[in-house]
Order: structure tokens, then sequence, then C-alpha cells
């Protein structure tokens, strides 16, 4: 096991499910895990020459789940597995539970200090699609901030991937706009027919792409998008310590004409990271 516990007291620890009642003639003690001092509850105590620590409490804050079976009378203490990390800074991903092809429920750690998210990821053994963690000054404050990517979905022609960013000192998570915010005023799309050929339209802040498409057959013209599709897939990168996505430009299930590569800054009025300049690559 990669932890270490540490519990500033010399006498034999027992582990029990539920704290007891802090009772007269007992003495509280001081719980420290990885060096850092506890607030639990129930509180940890000495009873009888015993410390009593709450089991639930203490496995929760190494990472690990704790259940109780009734039909056995057991207490079943099980390690969550480890999906990333960078153990010589101390920094663990933890999955909180793997159900339907999904890892459900995320602990991040950082130096014994644990919070959990409501995030998602599939199982894959792809390693692109994999958890990602990263550290990285995304914000240009001189101090590094956890960046994980998460990849939520897949199929033919369809990949999704969401973004976060957490300040190491607190765990707290900070907002990453999502790009949907994009196609409020900065990029519009449009198409002009003909009975043998469609041309579609880009926008993006007022600047014009246009591209040809020329019909082979009847299928042909049924197969195409009314307008041109951004986001089918949806990739998050790191390049140069700033966030970037990915977003696919479609123009039928199958033919994808380029992408947008949009850089995010942080804007420190609204405290947030929000779209910045956006490159139009085509294939």
């Amino acid at each position: 096991m990669h932890k270490r516990i540490s519990i500033i007291i010399c006498i034999f620890l027992l582990v029990i499910m539920t704290g007891y009642p802090v009772l007269a003639g007992t003495k509280t003690v001081t719980l420290i895990i990885n060096g850092i001092e506890q607030q639990c509850t129930p509180i940890p105590q000495i009873v009888n020459g015993h410390v009593m620590v709450p089991i639930r409490w203490l496995a929760n804050s190494l990472g690990a789940a704790v259940k109780y079976d009734a039909q056995r009378h057991a207490v079943m203490v099980e390690q969550r597995p480890i999906i990333a990390c960078i153990p010589e800074r101390g920094i663990f991903l933890y999955t909180f539970k793997i159900q339907e092809g999904m890892y459900k429920g995320f602990v991040l750690e950082n130096s014994g200090i644990r919070k959990y998210f409501e995030w998602e990821n599939m199982i894959t053994d792809i390693d692109e699609w994999k958890p990602q963690l990263i550290l990285a000054d995304t914000d240009e404050d001189d101090s590094e901030e956890f960046v994980i990517i998460l990849t939520t979905g897949e199929g033919t022609g369809i990949l999704k991937q969401d973004i976060h960013v957490i300040e190491c000192d607190n765990i707290d998570e900070i907002m990453v706009l999502e790009p949907d915010t994009l196609f409020q005023n900065r990029i519009k799309t449009s198409i002009t027919d003909s009975s043998s050929q469609r041309i579609f339209h880009l926008f993006i802040d007022n600047i014009k792409y246009d591209y040809l498409y020329k019909f082979k057959d009847d299928n042909d013209i049924r197969r195409m998008f009314e307008r041109v599709s951004i986001g089918c897939v949806t990739k998050y990168h790191i390049v140069n310590k700033q966030l970037h996505t990915e977003l696919s430009i479609s123009i039928s299930p199958s033919d994808y004409i380029g992408y947008l590569d949009v850089t995010y800054h942080y804007d420190p009025q609204s405290q947030c990271y929000q779209p910045g300049s956006i490159l139009y690559q085509e294939y």
C-alpha cells in the first residue's frame, strides 16, 4: 500500500465500525494521517486502554470503500483502484465505483487531502481515452493546477471528452465554459444548394469559410446534413500550458471536412476559463 498511516499515540490501535460516545474516564486523541490532523466524527478516543477510531471514516480518508455484510456480520474494506497518479508529488486519482462499463465518481487526492467529484470515464484499453491527470499553470498565476481530461463516450464518428481544472491547494474546481457557448455569437453556419452541389458556409468571428460538395446521386443528397455539424468529436489537450479543445466539423455522418482548435484563457473577473482564439483547420 502506497499510503503510510501515522497515528500519534504509542498504544494498540483498535478500529471499530461506529464510534463510542465519550465516556467518563476516557480520553480523546488526535488522529494524524500522512502528517495532516484529521477532524473526524465520532471523535477517536481511548476506552479501556484501547484507541477507538471509526473505521468507515478512516477507510474513506485513505481512499477505500466500506460495506457491512449483515449475513456474515462482517465489515468489508476495499481499496479503490488508482486510475491515474503522479506518485512523486503525492497526487492520486481513484475511481469510486465501476458500473455499466464506466468509472463513475472519482476521488482526487493531493498530499493526503481528498475530494469526491461526480465525474465519469469509459473503461477502455485505448491510452488516449483513459483518464488523464496533468499538472500545468493554466491561469498564469505561477501556481500549477490539476487538469483532468475524461472520455465520456465514443462511437461511429463520435468522441466526447470533458475537462476539469482543479486548484491544488483546496481541490476546488474552476469552471471551464462549454464549447457550446461559441455558437451563441461567434460561430454561424448556413448552406447554398443547387441541383448538383451544396456549399456549406462557416462563419467564425465574421470570417467566412466555404466548402463545396458535389452530389454523386440522390442517396448522396439525402445523407448530407442540412447545415455544418460541429462537435461530434470533442477532444481536449494542453499546449504550452494552455487549454485547447478540438471540435470536429462534419457535413454528413461520415464526412469530416476539418476541425476548430479553440484556445481557452482564464478570466479573473468571472473566475472561469473562456474560449479565446478559434483556428479553423481544413483536412
